[in-house]
């Protein structure tokens, strides 16, 4: 087999395929996402030994937005152009701002430049994910609401294993860490002094896996993948419900991991009595170790939550715009941090001072709403007019689409944003049973993971009911 440098393309020969790429984004996203965000870039190898596919991005800021917002497209352009096993990575190039590592053909000069390797937040492999390095310890703040989640989760990282433990499960809503503290306690393991092997995966991504592996009849390659690892860290496993398969499978490498004494740690969406629709082996085994819950973090820590990734990104926030993010985004850390790189987005772009009025224009879909003030009648409303239906069709016994359907959403929603029990909810829509409620929670939550179109209008009708912005 050629060794890597000679399966190494130049930069200066993947024009014709960065054009490809920027035809395919185009075509996902549009000219004006493409211009901005993908044009300063520059494909740098493509390297088909190791499946890669390299392109310098010129720093941080860029890097961290084409991940956050881009992922996934990235991934499927790749998968489109250059075939499935293909991944993309991203490298900093520190003078590639001032454009002097190219010239005007974009050929490379004969000083390589300096490069910072940092892989993107794309799945790599058959089974295991990209840990992200920003999601490390250091950068997750607690307050008292997650205090206990963090120190456990960091027993474990000093002591995979070794600890009683087995299995961590972290739940809480989302946005509030879980994956933050998976990723830290990845971190860790990987850089001690006796390195271990470990596997981060999601349960979507396990279920597809195991699907491709039966299709392919590699059942048994499949399970020694993970048999052979030292930690496995499982994300949003709540996503396994429904897939009975995929649970037998799972159940049985949870069974085998324990016993070899690997660690294990898992996060949710709820604490496992509430996983229903999850096989009941598998909900006692996840209740055998240690179940800590990720709560809303106070205003404080939302402040101090702020102040370390605005540090982190460059940027200084003035008092009075920290003040209102903290005040305005209470449920979802996910979302403070998704403020930051907006308005670091819009100071770098349109070079201007940040202030209370462009953060209230540039977030407003992240801003809270206060739960109470959102009714189960203005969710009907919502969702009647999307429909066309009439709002006494929400209580009828009748069956038919569209009415299922938008029945169905109103009790998601209603989960999500009112705060009203599951036996509240269905006596407002036609004196149904709280498992009714449930199962439609769940049925439109597993189906919002794999149609973007759907998830899409889900999170229309959820800015309406909350911020009052017309869908």
């Amino acid at each position: 087999m050629p060794d890597s440098q000679s399966t190494v393309f130049p930069d200066h020969s993947l024009s014709p395929l960065w054009e490809r790429f920027c035809a395919e984004l185009t075509s996902r996203l549009g000219a004006e996402h493409v211009r901005t965000w993908f044009l300063p870039l520059r494909p740098l190898r493509l390297d088909p030994e190791l499946a890669q596919f390299v392109i310098g991005v010129p720093g941080a800021f860029h890097l961290e937005w084409l991940q956050s917002h881009y992922g996934e497209t990235l991934e499927e352009c790749t998968d489109t152009i250059l075939g499935d096993g293909f991944v993309t990575q991203f490298e900093i190039v520190d003078d590639m701002l001032n454009g002097s590592q190219y010239n005007d053909e974009s050929e490379p000069v004969t000083t390589a430049p300096t490069v910072q390797s940092i892989p993107a937040k794309i799945s790599t492999g058959p089974v295991s994910l990209k840990i992200d390095p920003d999601y490390c310890f250091e950068t997750f703040v607690a307050g008292e609401a997650s205090r206990f989640a963090r120190s456990a989760a960091m027993a474990v990282a000093q002591s995979p294993g070794g600890n009683r433990f087995n299995p961590l499960l972290i739940h809480g809503g989302v946005g509030l860490g879980k994956t933050h503290l998976l990723h830290a306690i990845a971190n860790v393991v990987v850089r001690a002094p006796q390195t271990r092997v470990p596997i981060l995966t999601t349960s979507e991504k396990f279920t597809s896996d195991f699907i491709r592996a039966v299709q392919r009849d590699k059942k048994i390659d499949f399970a020694q993948q993970y048999s052979e690892c030292d930690l496995l860290l499982v994300d949003d496993v709540q996503f396994f419900m429904g897939k009975e398969g995929t649970q037998v499978q799972f159940f049985h490498t949870f069974n085998s991991l324990i016993n070899a004494g690997t660690q294990i740690i898992l996060t949710s969406d709820r604490p496992p009595r509430e996983l229903d629709s999850l096989d009941e082996r598998l909900r006692s085994r996840f209740q055998q170790g240690l179940v800590v819950e990720v709560t809303p973090p106070e205003y404080e820590t939302r402040v101090a939550i702020l102040r370390v990734w605005a540090e982190r990104d460059g940027v200084k926030l003035p008092a009075d715009v920290e003040d209102f993010l903290a005040t305005h985004i209470t449920s979802n850390v996910r979302n403070l941090r998704g403020a930051v790189i907006r308005l670091l987005a819009i100071a770098t772009l349109e070079r201007c001072d940040l202030t209370v009025a462009i953060a209230r224009k540039t977030i407003h879909d992240l801003l809270s709403r206060p739960r109470e003030s959102v009714t189960i009648d203005r969710i009907m409303d919502i969702v009647a007019k999307h429909y066309r239906i009439p709002n006494e069709q929400f209580s009828a016994k009748t069956r038919k689409q569209p009415v299922a359907e938008a029945r169905m959403i109103v009790m998601a929603l209603a989960c999500e944003l009112t705060g009203m029990s599951l036996a509240a909810i269905g006596a407002r829509l036609g004196n149904r049973d709280h498992t009714t409620v449930l199962h439609a929670r769940d049925t439109l939550r597993e189906r919002a993971e794999h149609d973007r179109e759907f998830r899409s209008t889900l999170e229309q009708f959820k800015r309406e009911a909350e911020h009052g912005i017309t869908v």
